[in-house]
């Protein structure tokens, strides 16, 4: 018994150390999905982009949209950077060019603003790549969980061949969306542009 029990306390503890990771990347992916969509019924305003430009990282593999914007709310004037709530995860699956042209300095553009507190602002709100993109890795991670834990908890009462079908089709369908991207829900498709700044007259 006493060595069963150090078996069982053995992948007790990986499985409980891989279940609390999973369970703060979910919280965190639903956390930032509520806040996303919660903007939606902030006030909207305009602002004028003070600056805009991609920054690399020092490897050069990701990018990453670095802006500014000016706005006023009952004669106060406030800036912000934000884009997006969640941009930042994985910047780089969005068309960052894009981005970087639609709010390139000078041009006024539509922003939501916290009625709460206006020194809150977002260039956008709802979801967008960043986010799909988490949502649809929890699920890939999740399905692998539930299926070692059927394995572990239900033994031989699980059918182990319609499980593994089924966690293939999972990650089959989740590869799929990642590389089709059939949404194409895009951030640059959701920043409004009211007016655009004249390079020629520059």
């Amino acid at each position: 018994m006493k060595v069963k029990y150090k078996e069982f306390g053995c992948v007790g503890v990986f499985g409980i150390v891989i279940l609390l990771i999973f369970s703060a990347m979910l919280i965190y992916t639903i956390i930032i999905t509520t806040q996303s969509l919660m903007v939606y019924s902030w006030t909207r305003g305009e602002a004028k982009m003070l600056f805009s430009k991609i920054e690399s990282s020092s490897g050069g593999e990701t990018d990453k949209v670095i802006c500014e914007y000016e706005y006023h709310v009952k004669g106060n004037r406030f800036t912000n950077d934000r884009l997006a709530v969640g941009y930042g995860f994985s910047s780089n699956i969005e068309d960052n060019g894009r981005i970087a042209n639609l709010s390139k300095k000078d041009n006024i553009v539509k922003i939501y603003i916290n009625p709460s507190d206006p020194q809150e602002a977002n260039l956008i709100a709802g979801l967008h790549h960043s986010i799909v993109f988490m949502i649809i890795v929890n699920l890939l991670l999740g399905s692998i969980i539930c299926f070692f834990s059927l394995l572990i908890l239900a033994g031989d009462k699980v059918n182990i061949g319609r499980l593994t079908w089924g966690l293939v089709l999972i990650w089959a369908c989740g590869i799929i969306y990642l590389v089709t991207n059939p949404l194409d829900i895009s951030i640059a498709d959701k920043i409004e542009v009211v007016e655009v700044k004249d390079d020629e007259g520059i």
